[in-house]
């Protein structure tokens, strides 16, 4: 393959994707040139996914039309557009995926035949699901399905879907191209985050502390302190391995999660999210304690290089469902309410925060892709800090009077 000249284009996080054409021949159906459109990490990468393109093209009878009989209805090509790209995705961008089609895009379009579907129709769903989110009922810090306020996530994926009706021939264009997303209005009853008070996190860890010790309990008490002491994501602490907690340097290495779907998945949320966080004495000496006590009680459990530091019961590793419904019983004994197993995170910022920690330092721990992704979420929480400035004020105005 020649050497194709490449568009580097940087993405919000800083990384650089190489994009590209590649002719991949004359349609043998329609008798037109076909080019696709290769994105990948590296040139190499990219020099590999052509060839693949190309590979595909040659294999499907170098066509890549699809007759437009077989998606007359809009349903017909989102399954078929399933298909193809949902094997493709990450097991928390596909969860995702699925749920912005089944509560977005499929109720308003389902029953449309493509032929009928307009720019002008699509622009009045989008505006509908503005509305919706504007004037959508908030409880529990949750909105109904289909009334949230990423609807813009929904837009994006239809115009994907559309593009993939165009690639094989069953549309002439793409009807959601031009259609642009409005902005949801700001709304001023936004609920606050979960996190301890200081008097329920006391109560937290006295309950712990009275815990008996059992294998289950000292399970549970790890991994709580974990969060709690690291502010990691609990699909990060499930996809933990030994040979990621380096006890000499004193941190532990951030690179996998496991999914809603249970299984682990390499490069977390985002690319910040990959990262060490370090870990002070009383961190290392209970994950000590905790590697010996797996070595001495839990025969079936190998603390191999490769051994994760929760495994599961039936499984390599835990799990988020077990997780959380181990943690409510937990919470309902004492008597605390429930902040669900994010709120460790929240409550670990928060103490950062009010402890004098910087905003940049909080976001490198977090694995936040921007500090102003910090600033928004835990600024509000900072009410012993803010009380001490105002301290800090009034000792210094004493001081001249």
């Amino acid at each position: 393959m020649r050497t194709q000249k490449l568009k580097e284009v940087k993405k919000a996080d800083g990384s650089i994707v190489f994009v590209g054409q590649v002719y991949l021949g004359i349609d043998s159906v329609t008798k037109k040139r076909r080019n696709t459109t290769v994105r990948a990490k590296s040139r190499r990468q990219w020099n590999t996914k052509a060839q693949q393109a190309k590979n595909e093209f040659n294999e499907n009878g170098r066509t890549t039309y699809v007759d437009s009989f077989k998606f007359e209805t809009f349903e017909e090509l989102v399954v078929d557009w399933q298909r193809v790209y949902l094997p493709t995705l990450k097991d928390s961008t596909r969860v995702a995926t699925e749920n912005y089609i089944n509560n977005y895009l499929l109720p308003p379009l389902q029953i449309y035949q493509l032929k009928d579907i307009t720019p002008r129709l699509i622009s009045s769903i989008v505006k509908r699901w503005a509305v919706n989110a504007d004037t959508a009922v908030i409880t529990n810090g949750r909105r109904e399905k289909g009334k949230g306020k990423d609807y813009s996530n929904a837009l994006f994926i239809l115009k994907k879907i559309f593009d993939y009706a165009f690639e094989v021939g069953a549309l002439e264009s793409n009807p959601a191209m031009s259609i642009r997303a409005p902005k949801p209005q700001k709304r001023t009853n936004k609920q606050k985050i979960k996190v301890f008070t200081d008097e329920e996190l006391r109560i937290w860890l006295e309950y712990l502390d009275a815990l008996p010790d059992t294998p289950k309990n000292i399970y549970d008490i790890n991994l709580y302190m974990l969060l709690l002491e690291t502010g990691m994501r609990i699909g990060e602490a499930l996809a933990l391995t030994w040979k990621d907690v380096d006890f000499n340097n004193q941190f532990i290495h951030v690179e996998a999660t496991v999914t809603r779907a249970k299984r682990v998945q390499q490069m977390p949320k985002s690319q910040d999210s990959v990262r060490d966080i370090y870990i002070n004495a009383n961190t290392i000496k209970r994950l000590k304690d905790w590697k010996l006590h797996q070595a001495k009680n839990l025969k079936t459990i190998s603390i191999s290089s490769n051994g994760f530091v929760f495994p599961g019961a039936h499984a390599p590793h835990g799990n988020y469902p077990q997780a959380r419904d181990q943690f409510m019983r937990h919470l309902k004994k004492a008597g605390l309410p429930n902040i669900g197993l994010h709120g460790f995170r929240h409550t670990h910022a928060t103490l950062l925060l009010n402890n004098g920690a910087e905003y940049k330092e909080i976001q490198h721990r977090l694995g936040h892709a921007s500090i102003s992704t910090t600033r928004d979420t835990y600024s509000h929480l900072s009410q012993e800090k803010a009380r001490q400035t105002a301290e800090i004020l009034n000792f210094s105005l004493k001081k001249i009077q």
